[in-house]
């Protein structure tokens, strides 16, 4: 049976997805239809950087940090500081575009050439994620190393749920060139399973983490209540 704190995280990951949906579907629209205004139209695409779909997933991102950091004032303080780092970095990527930006300009300072359909650019972004994400990997794998049973178990869920966000946003992201922008049709498709799978696991982030909260607040409200 779901304690009143899942229910209530749970009623939180239906809104998400709710939104979620909306906006994939509105990119559908956008995409393969003349629905949609064509004066407003970029703005459903959930593909294009300070569109709404994008704009959505800048404030989950900013959640899943500021939730991070409330559920770092109780216990296990450091291995949520530490995450709370990652996914800053991650939300500032996604903002500016710094991988994507550094990438070119590596890809063109070294002269980088395609290799097995992946751009010069692909292999520039690889380079940056690996140089800025691995320090932060390394200062959370210590924190999980240090921390208690309790504690690495939802560090767990948090590497699980981060490996589907690379995999969407890494792996789907540099699919073969062919497969990508060889295709008319397909190559919108991987836009939407790229982007919508990446706002999807970052409701279910959200999701969980609230959960984590709701439930400390609960217990704390709970202890006070019955405190003499």
């Amino acid at each position: 049976m779901k304690s009143d704190a899942e229910r209530v995280a749970d009623r939180f990951l239906i809104l998400l997805i709710t939104v979620d949906v909306i906006l994939i579907v509105l990119h559908i629209l956008h995409t393969y239809t003349t629905l949609i205004p064509e004066w407003c139209s970029i703005l459903f695409s959930i593909t294009m950087d300070w569109a709404y779909g994008e704009m959505f997933q800048y404030i989950k991102e900013l959640w899943v940090v500021m939730l991070l950091l409330f559920l770092a004032r109780g216990k296990s303080r450091f291995l949520y500081v530490s995450w709370s780092l990652l996914f800053l970095y991650l939300m500032v990527d996604d903002f500016l575009g710094i991988h994507e930006r550094l990438g070119i300009f590596i890809a063109d300072h070294f002269d980088f050439h395609s290799r097995c359909g992946l751009r010069p650019q692909d292999f520039g972004e690889l380079i940056v994620l690996t140089l800025f994400v691995t320090p932060c990997l390394a200062i959370v794998g210590a924190a999980h190393y240090l921390s208690g049973t309790a504690a690495r178990k939802i560090s767990k869920h948090l590497f699980a749920m981060l490996a589907l966000l690379v995999l969407f946003g890494v792996v789907v992201d540099m699919l073969p060139t062919v497969v990508k922008h060889g295709h008319p049709v397909l190559s919108p498709m991987v836009g939407v399973v790229e982007d919508g799978g990446e706002m999807l696991v970052m409701s279910f982030i959200c999701r969980f983490l609230f959960a984590l909260l709701a439930k400390d607040i609960y217990l704390t409200e709970k202890v006070h209540v019955n405190c003499p």
